[in-house]
């Protein structure tokens, strides 16, 4: 009885449940994310995230397979997953916060935070590719982008038809 209760416990419980590895005060960490090779001042606006939404659980920092010129491989990037509030009350805090370059969305619940120069938001779907927007401008799909571009190039004729 008491090995079906667990086994229906780890099929219930949501994967960060399960996941972790260990906690250190705020900060938790799955068994594949290595932070050893975090800047100090990614570390500062971790530190900074975690004062304004709580505990967080950092799913891929210098690990895992990445874009191949991602901030990632040179600790500038965090993928985490916000344990105390919802994913969209973090990301209008990491909008807010000035030293935060790069903030992505997954439908799984992840945000990912670079301190990259670049303002550029992203939301990344199951089965469409990532979906771009400019600062300030709110999402914008890449054929809108492109319409955008047709416009102001002076083909606005043949977008009427």
């Amino acid at each position: 009885m008491v090995r079906y209760v667990l086994f229906l416990a780890l099929i219930l419980l949501p994967g960060s449940a399960v996941a972790r590895d260990y906690c250190e005060g705020n900060f938790c960490y799955q068994k594949k994310a290595r932070v050893s090779c975090l800047r100090p001042e990614m570390w500062n606006v971790l530190h900074k995230i975690v004062a304004r939404i709580g505990r967080i659980e950092v799913t891929s920092a210098c690990d895992g397979k990445h874009a191949r010129h991602s901030f990632h491989y040179v600790g500038k990037a965090v993928d985490f997953r916000p344990m105390q509030v919802s994913s969209r009350t973090a990301r209008a805090v990491l909008a807010s916060m000035p030293e935060v370059g790069g903030i992505g969305t997954y439908t799984t619940g992840f945000l990912h935070a670079d301190i990259g120069e670049r303002k550029a938001a992203w939301h990344h779907h199951r089965k469409a590719r990532v979906r771009y927007a400019r600062a300030g401008s709110g999402r914008v799909s890449r054929a809108k982008m492109r319409v955008a571009a047709r416009a102001s190039a002076g083909t606005t004729a043949s977008l009427a038809r």
